[in-house]
């Protein structure tokens, strides 16, 4: 059986069901089919959305890096314009 229209709130199944016929009365079929809410067991990714303890160290890493890069240009700039004045 191949699901066509999931009923409201659950998730359309993925694969077809495979049912086996036992009885010679063809007026009535029983299958159970355990449907899946439509957001049933789904678990996403981490994509960054939280900082574990390497990302945080790597953060403040790169913050330090920057902020020394900035403090050797101003330092820089400092000793080239106290160079031109003499």
């Amino acid at each position: 059986m191949v699901e066509t229209k999931a009923p409201a709130g659950y998730a359309l199944l993925a694969t077809p069901v495979e049912v086996e016929v036992t009885s010679a009365d063809t007026s009535v079929a029983t299958a159970t089919i355990a449907n899946t809410p439509t957001n049933g067991n789904l678990i996403l990714p981490l994509t960054g959305g939280s900082i574990s303890i390497g990302s945080g160290i790597a953060y403040i890493a790169g913050a330090l890096l920057l902020a020394s890069a900035i403090i050797a240009v101003i330092r820089w700039r400092r000793g080239a314009a106290s160079s031109d004045s003499e």
